[in-house]
């Protein structure tokens, strides 16, 4: 495995937290739930019901990216320290993006022979 290989999960984590810091801004700003409050009326979603809208906006938009987050920095301190947790946690992280298809390369290596024995899993 190369040695740059576990920077790409900390680069993630960092644009995970960019991510949640920019929806933090919108529900935290007056300004920001006035857009949503606005999209919604725009959609056609009825005033009594736009609440639990915007509640659950919060919440998804907040939980998303903390939870990536914590994937990537698990995966990076595991894949340094080469314990199995964190390969495991780097082919969750992988197996998601690649859902994507960005992942596939590095699922593609964290999945070959020579990486699951560096990690005593062979």
């Amino acid at each position: 495995m190369p040695a740059w290989f576990p920077f790409v999960y900390a680069a993630g984590a960092v644009f995970a937290l960019l991510i949640l810091a920019q929806n933090a801004a919108i529900v935290a700003a007056p300004t920001g739930r006035a857009q949503v409050y606005q999209q919604l009326t725009a959609g056609g979603v009825p005033a009594g019901e736009q609440f639990g809208f915007f509640l659950a906006y919060a919440i998804t938009f907040s939980a998303l990216p903390a939870i990536g987050a914590g994937l990537h920095g698990l995966a990076f301190y595991g894949l340094r320290g080469r314990r199995r947790w964190g390969w495991a946690a780097a082919v969750l992280v992988a197996g998601l993006w690649s859902l994507l298809l960005i992942g596939i390369p590095f699922l593609h290596t964290l999945l070959k022979p020579s990486t699951r024995r560096a990690y005593g899993l062979d």
